[in-house]
């Protein structure tokens, strides 16, 4: 049994529409594969006061909290040359506050596992 590591790199666009609900980002990687977010950018399509949370799936982890306030086309964004770890089985997600909010929101990474 040889236990390495594999690490592949992801990026991911989505659009929330204004009358989206949650938007999931990247799926669960599955058990044993922790996901890694190095780089996201929210960019606001609507201004609304409201604002969309990228966060982990079980919401422990919040990465960007982008106020809709802000006017259309302003992008906000994180970056981490390393990356920051999710939380087991989680998924990377945009949740607004209400809907009414629009924003493309793109977002790299990598996922690192183990294999036989």
């Amino acid at each position: 049994m040889s236990n390495k590591q594999q690490n592949s790199t992801w990026v991911k666009s989505v659009v929330m529409g204004a009358a989206d609900n949650t938007k999931e980002i990247m799926p669960t990687p599955g058990v044993g594969n922790a996901l890694y977010v190095t780089r996201i950018t929210v960019t606001i399509i609507t201004s609304a006061a409201q604002s969309v949370d990228v966060e982990s799936s079980d919401g422990a982890l919040e990465l960007i909290k982008a106020a809709i306030s802000l006017a259309a086309g302003v992008q906000l964004h994180y970056g981490s040359n390393v990356g920051i770890k999710l939380p087991d089985n989680t998924a990377l997600r945009a949740q607004p506050s209400a809907v009414g909010v629009a924003a493309l929101i793109c977002a790299e990474g990598y996922k690192l596992g183990k294999f036989d």
